[in-house]
C-alpha cells in the first residue's frame, strides 16, 4: 500500500487549516478508519507464503465513462481477488439493500459496491482485451469486534473470525502464470490518477485557511527555528524546513487544484516563514517550471 489516499491527505489538511467543521471531522474519522482498514487487511495478505502480488488503492476508469477504486487486488495463481474492505465494529444485521444496527443507524449493503466494482473491472479488462483472466472479489470485515447476524449461505464476505482461513486457503494457489503477469503490466499501464472525492467536503477557499509549514510528524502548523529546522510546539518533534516547505508544495496542489503554484502563492500559503529565495529554490529543485519571468508557475 503506498499510503494515504489524496481524499484522506486532503481532509487531514483542512481538520489543520479551516476552523473546527463537524461535518469535516466525521468525514475524516471515517476516511482514517476505512484506511486503517485496508492496511490491516494489508498485514494479513502479506502473511502468503506462495508467490502472489498485491496492488492498493487501484482507480480505474472504462471506456464509457466508469470510475471505480480497488482497495486491494490480489494477483495469485491465474486469479485476479478485488477486497472491499469495511472496518465496521458491533452488532449488525444483514438485508438484501441495507446493514442494520440497532435501531437508528443502516449503510447500504457493501455486497451492492462490491458487484458493481466486479463488473466495472471485468468491463475494464475486456476493454483492454484481458477478458479472459478470471476474477473473484469479496468484502472483507476487518474489525475483531464486528459481527453480522442473519447472512445467508455463499455470499462472498469474510466476517473477521474467516480471514485466518481464507489466508491459508489462498497459500494452496500455483505460482503467478506468465500471461497474468502481462494482465498486471497493462493494469498498472492503464491505472487511472487517483482524485480526492470532494462530494462531502466542506468548500473551502485559499484565503480562509491557516497558512504555514506543517510538522511532518503531527501535522501542525511550526515555525521554523532558523533556515534549516523547526520544532514542533504541539509534539516537540524537529525536522527539516526544505521538506516541509516541501510538503506544502504538494499540499497546495493537493487542496487547490485550478490554482497555479509560483513562488509568491507557495511564499504566501507558507506563512511567509522564509525568505522568499527559499521558496523558488525548492519548486526549481523540485518541479518543472512553466512560462518565463514573472509568468513562472511549477507543476
Amino acid at each position: 500500500m503506498t499510503g494515504k489516499s489524496e481524499t484522506l491527505l486532503l481532509l487531514e489538511s483542512l481538520a489543520i487549516r479551516m476552523a473546527s467543521n463537524e461535518q469535516l471531522e466525521k468525514y475524516l474519522m471515517r476516511e482514517g478508519k476505512g484506511h486503517t482498514g485496508e492496511r490491516q487487511l494489508l498485514n494479513e495478505l502479506k502473511k502468503l507464503n506462495t508467490e502472489h502480488m498485491i496492488l492498493s488503492d487501484l482507480y480505474f476508469e472504462t471506456h464509457s465513462g466508469q470510475k471505480f477504486q480497488i482497495d486491494h487486488l490480489l494477483v495469485i495463481g491465474n486469479v485476479l481477488f478485488i477486497y472491499e474492505v469495511k472496518n465496521y465494529e458491533g452488532e449488525w444485521n444483514y438485508g438484501n439493500e441495507l446493514f442494520t444496527k440497532g435501531t437508528n443507524f443502516s449503510c447500504p449493503n457493501p455486497l451492492i459496491q462490491l458487484t458493481r466494482t466486479k463488473n466495472c473491472f471485468k468491463q475494464f479488462l475486456q476493454d483492454l482485451s484481458l477478458a479472459n483472466c478470471e476474477v473473484k472479489a469479496a468484502v472483507v470485515f476487518i474489525n475483531s469486534h464486528f459481527t453480522l447476524f442473519n447472512v445467508p449461505v455463499g455470499k462472498p464476505l469474510l466476517l473477521p473470525t474467516q480471514i485466518h482461513h481464507h489466508i491459508q486457503t489462498m497459500d494452496q494457489f500455483p505460482p503467478i502464470t506468465d500471461s497474468l503477469r502481462v494482465v498486471v503490466q497493462e493494469l498498472l499501464r492503464n491505472k487511472a490518477k487517483a482524485e480526492p472525492f470532494r462530494k462531502n467536503i466542506p468548500l473551502y477557499r485559499f484565503e480562509e485557511l491557516k497558512k504555514g509549514i506543517r510538522c511532518r510528524a503531527c501535522g501542525d502548523i511550526v515555525v521554523p527555528l532558523n533556515t534549516k529546522f523547526y520544532r514542533c510546539s504541539n509534539c516537540s518533534s524537529t525536522g527539516n524546513v526544505t521538506q516541509a516547505i516541501l510538503d506544502a508544495a504538494r499540499e497546495f496542489q493537493l487542496l487547490f487544484p485550478n490554482m497555479k503554484l509560483t513562488v509568491s502563492s507557495l511564499y504566501e500559503w507558507c506563512g511567509k516563514s522564509c525568505a522568499k529565495q527559499r521558496f523558488s529554490n525548492v519548486l526549481t529543485a523540485n518541479f518543472i517550471a512553466q512560462g518565463k519571468y514573472r509568468g513562472t508557475y511549477y507543476l
